[in-house]
């Protein structure tokens, strides 16, 4: 009978851990599609019956980053994307990544660039030239 319980004890500790892998690997999916907008958090805890502390863990063991680290990358990545691309002004990237201020989105791409956004390389095509 302790065998039986060993056993259940395990089954449904790994069913909860695949469960919450899943919701994790949903979220996930979500910032992916939603990185350039005000996520809440709060919304995705209650969506899938997450505590805060539970999800920041699962959040790290799914995907090896905070989930803070998470957005910001994918924020970085398309602000890199745009300022590489296009002739947008910086306040405007700062707006299509999801930051409505725009210090904070300097600040937070100086740390993980390791720039000024406005001394990133941007393509030669794109850049506007004074006579």
């Amino acid at each position: 009978q302790a065998i039986l319980v060993l056993f259940s004890r395990a089954y449904s500790d790994a069913y909860r851990s695949f469960i919450g892998h899943s919701a994790i690997m949903e979220c996930v999916q979500y910032i992916d599609a939603h990185f350039r907008e005000d996520i809440h958090l709060n919304e995705l805890l209650s969506h899938y019956h997450f505590s805060v502390s539970g999800f920041y863990r699962a959040f790290r063991e799914v995907t090896g980053k905070s989930y803070q680290q998470y957005v910001t990358q994918k924020r970085m990545e398309y602000a890199s994307f745009l300022l590489r691309s296009t002739k947008l002004s910086l306040q405007s990237i700062a707006d299509q990544c999801g930051y409505a201020d725009y210090s904070a989105f300097y600040r937070a791409f100086r740390k993980h660039v390791g720039l000024n956004p406005a001394k990133y390389p941007r393509d030669q095509a794109f850049q506007t030239h004074s006579p």
